[in-house]
């Protein structure tokens, strides 16, 4: 895995949109012709547990880049969700903790967030805040003269997968097989109908995991859904650390370390010989996690994405706002 850990000379040679000097991100003027944005997951804790230096380090990495949102992949309330769309723990977990020059925020659902109101989430975004959920799951076109159009689509993949494991589903919000199935047919609609050519998804369950929840392949069906459709990368939490895995064109990209940073419990690998079927081998390009003097120890993290027309390239950057990976997606 070391090998795979880029130095910071090793960043300015292969990723030439990522500008290190020692210790510091080096600022640059945002290009024409480039989407930025920040990616963060699984973080919801009163500014405790790392929460809120990762948020320091996020400012500090938008400003210099020129980031213009952020995306949240899920769990973004520990951990019972959120009772109200004004209740306290918005101030203290969110508005307190992030800063507002961040811009917009587009999130999604995780397991956690079931265990409280769903509905609230979604009605803070129609608050006029920087908070934006327009529903369960919801996509967005982005438009700017001289940049490729992006279109971001965000699941809820609790409600894809079914009925989510005790105990979050029994003190708040539940899923149902009519709730998924609507779920399949109008974002499959979505992702099938759109004609951008830069397409990147969104959701808080891992597809392939070498992180702490491990296992074998999961949603499947979304899955294909994405290949099929020429979407460039799957983006998530959950699994509290970040790692990039990819197979083929496809690049599945953990951004999860948001607060409370865990390590593997499970065998490296994410795909097992039976498991990966026609679609070839799993390559496992990063794993950056809880490993305390070790070459992949982060204390908490975050993901920048830069996508233009001709290239695209995300890079992990951990709690004192030190590029850590860097990798092209296409």
């Amino acid at each position: 895995m070391a090998a795979d850990l880029f130095s910071r000379r090793d960043v300015i040679a292969a990723a030439p949109l990522v500008l290190l000097a020692p210790g510091l991100v080096r600022a640059q003027a945002a290009e024409d012709g480039v989407w930025r944005f920040l990616v963060v997951g699984d973080w919801g804790r009163d500014g405790l547990q790392g929460q809120r230096q990762t948020a320091a380090a996020m400012a500090r990495v938008a400003r210099e880049r020129g980031s213009e949102f952020v995306v949240s992949t899920g769990d973004n309330f520990y951990n019972w969700g959120v009772a109200s769309k004004t209740e306290h723990r918005w101030n203290t977990c969110f508005e307190n903790v992030y800063d507002p020059a961040l811009g917009p925020w587009y999130a999604v659902l995780g397991n956690h967030d079931y265990g409280g109101s769903v509905q609230a989430q979604i009605d803070r975004g129609a608050m006029g805040g920087r908070w934006t959920m327009d529903a369960r799951w919801w996509d967005r076109a982005l438009q700017k003269p001289g940049r490729p159009d992006l279109h971001l689509f965000f699941f809820d993949t609790v409600a894809w997968k079914g009925k989510e494991e005790l105990p979050h589903s029994l003190r708040g919000a539940d899923v149902n097989a009519a709730m998924r199935a609507r779920q399949i047919d109008e974002m499959g609609g979505k992702v099938r109908g759109s004609a951008a050519p830069l397409k990147l998804a969104f959701g808080h369950h891992a597809v392939w995991s070498v992180g702490p929840h491990g296992g074998k392949r999961g949603l499947v069906d979304l899955d294909k859904l994405l290949r099929d459709n020429r979407v460039k990368a799957w983006v998530h939490g959950h699994d509290h650390c970040l790692f990039h895995i990819q197979q083929g064109a496809m690049h599945y990209v953990c951004s999860g370390a948001g607060s409370k940073v865990l390590s593997r419990h499970k065998p490296p690998g994410a795909c097992p010989a039976e498991d990966c079927g026609e679609l070839g081998p799993v390559e496992e390009k990063a794993y950056l996690a809880k490993n305390p003097g070790g070459p992949n120890h982060i204390d908490g993290g975050f993901a920048l994405f830069e996508v233009g027309a001709t290239s695209g390239r995300f890079t992990f950057f951990d709690q004192q706002a030190r590029a850590a990976y860097s990798a092209p997606l296409y």
